[in-house]
């Protein structure tokens, strides 16, 4: 093995890689922000190099695999970066997930210093850097691109020149959104089989056998189910690919709109505290409600004649229907308003049905992530109106209310492990609004 490999950022990712690189015989320089994944590789024959341009000075291939576009940038050219110690036709190569055009401004700079590079990112997660099967997207010179193969060989079972500088992270963009939306339909499909009583294991195997099937429902949909959100690549990383998808789109003459989609579920998920868990926990958006403040003092004054109707189905029991009526759960009295609550006990699941009682042409849910079955117009206290159909989400912002009006016979509301706070207007009234 001639060339000698840094490597720098040794994470989920980077650990096993450098650690394959070590096992086929490269001699391997590392650095990391953390000093123990350091020690480890030290033990396996690696050298610290102490800082980025520690790495640099005693390579000839510089391999970086870092969070974000700032975090490349800084190791390539801050202080005691990559390009302070990096010699003459040395190499680096960008595993990171980044900005395209970013990576043209680097590639830029380093060409300044006589140094070439390549953007390389990845797909198949821990997993894939772990057994060297990663699916690997090259984008720079064709001739940068064949000296480094036997490296990148090492690390992945498909290594695929796509273009000049930019295309590899330009084809990665590509693999997340599609990623993206096919974590979305397994966190959909899952939820979707408990709000209908069904057992989501059996369904999860047997749509995986047919046209249905995809990496994530195969390596993803079992730890979802097991309750196993342990990261292999997480939520907010995921949210950040999309998040630079997104971006590059801006611009395009195309309408994207399943990338914003999956974009805003991860955004989501993110901000419910998600983001440190693997992405099958995107599956734990649909299975929580919000956080919700129903202790308001501004609430709006009911009319005269408020009730509620819950039609309770506990999904361990798929052929039991509870039905509660006013007095027979949890009615209070909040601001000066009549509110219903119903809660759960620990580990049960439910499907909500509020229905609007005879003569009643509205219901009102006030605080709560909406996943609507049967088609509705949901009006906001502030004017706007939005239409939903089955399987969308409507999230209602803290301080806001909402009404569901002109709705099919009923609106369906799934949630798990969260109180449901909601009002029927009965016949004769009329939807409170602010002023």
């Amino acid at each position: 093995m001639t060339e000698r490999v840094g490597f720098i950022g040794l994470g989920i990712m980077g650990r096993p890689m450098a650690a394959n690189l070590l096992a086929a015989g490269y001699a391997v320089t590392v650095h990391n922000r953390s000093s123990r994944a350091v020690g480890e590789l030290v033990a396996r024959g690696a050298r610290d190099g102490s800082s980025p341009a520690g790495v640099a000075s005693a390579s000839d291939v510089v391999i970086t695999m870092l969070p974000d576009t700032p975090d490349v940038e800084a190791v390539l050219f801050g202080e005691r970066g990559v390009a302070a110690g990096i010699a003459p036709g040395a190499v680096v190569v960008d595993m990171s997930t980044i900005s395209p055009d970013a990576t043209e401004e680097l590639a830029r700079r380093l060409a300044e210093r006589g140094a070439s590079m390549l953007d390389a990112p990845v797909s198949g997660g821990e997993p894939g850097a772990v057994a060297g099967t990663l699916a690997i997207m090259v984008g720079g010179p064709v001739q940068v691109f064949e000296r480094c193969r036997p490296i990148l060989e090492v690390l992945g079972g498909a290594v695929v020149h796509m273009g000049s500088a930019g295309a590899g992270q330009r084809t990665k963009l590509v693999n997340q959104v599609i990623g993206g939306l096919h974590l979305v339909a397994l966190a959909e499909g899952v939820a979707f089989s408990r709000a209908m009583g069904l057992d989501a294991a059996r369904v999860l195997d047997v749509v995986s056998r047919g046209a249905a099937s995809s990496w994530m429902l195969a390596n993803l949909g079992p730890l979802a189910l097991a309750g196993d959100f342990a990261p292999g690549f997480t939520v907010h990383l995921q949210r950040k690919d999309l998040r630079l998808a997104h971006d590059a789109m801006r611009d395009l003459p195309v309408g994207f709109p399943g990338a914003e989609l999956a974009f805003e579920r991860f955004r989501a998920a993110e901000e419910r505290g998600l983001g440190e868990q693997g992405t099958q926990g995107l599956l734990n958006l649909y299975l929580s409600g919000p956080a919700r403040d129903a202790t308001r003092e501004d609430a709006d004054p009911p009319p005269a004649s408020w009730e509620l109707s819950l039609a309770i189905k506990a999904f361990d029991s798929p052929d039991e229907t509870r039905t509660f009526e006013k007095g027979r759960f949890d009615l209070v009295e909040i601001g000066g308003v009549m509110v219903g609550r119903a809660s759960y006990e620990p580990g049960w699941r439910w499907s909500e049905d509020v229905r609007p009682l005879a003569g009643t042409d509205s219901c009102r849910v006030s605080h709560v992530g909406l996943v609507v079955s049967g088609r509705a117009k949901i009006a906001m206290d502030d004017g706007r109106e939005v239409e939903v159909g089955p399987g969308d989400v409507f999230a209602v912002p803290p301080g806001h209310d909402s009404w569901v009006v002109g709705a099919e016979p009923y609106v369906s509301i799934h949630l798990v492990g969260a109180d449901v706070y909601a009002r029927a207007e009965s016949a004769g009234g009329s939807a409170p609004k602010r002023s």
